[in-house]
């Protein structure tokens, strides 16, 4: 995984998949400014091999000091539209309901962030829908 690093002053940040697994957070980030950690990753066709390479590249930047994470844009799967459907997953309303077996993505993606300690904007994911 290559890892990309910044410092950045921001307003706010809000996405749907951007979870907050800390409290509180240092004076620093509080301000305005935070550390941002950047991951881009090659993916391949093992869902559970790309939630890992995830992992290990979030731990690696928020290890440097990131506090905030940015996966890529469809992360968990090959970047191919007829093949999406394949690897798509019931999102939750609510992240505390996700269940492994049924919502891969958002159990993993919960579990990086809060052994982590930072927040997530976990790119996107191939979501089914009713």
């Amino acid at each position: 995984a290559h890892v990309h690093r910044s410092n950045l002053a921001v307003r706010s940040c809000s996405h749907r998949f951007a979870w907050k697994q800390k409290r509180t957070m240092s004076a620093e980030a509080s301000s305005g400014s935070f550390r941002l950690g950047m991951c881009q990753m090659a993916v391949g066709d093992d869902k559970i091999k790309n939630l890992q390479t995830a992992f290990d590249a979030v731990r690696q930047v928020t290890a440097e000091g990131a506090q905030v994470v940015m996966l890529p844009e469809i992360f968990v799967c090959p970047y191919d539209m007829q093949g999406l459907p394949a690897y798509a997953e019931e999102v939750p309303d609510r992240l505390e309901d996700a269940k492994e077996g049924v919502h891969d993505y958002s159990v993993w993606i919960r579990k990086i962030a809060k052994e982590n300690k930072c927040w997530l904007i976990a790119g996107s994911i191939p979501e089914k829908r009713d």
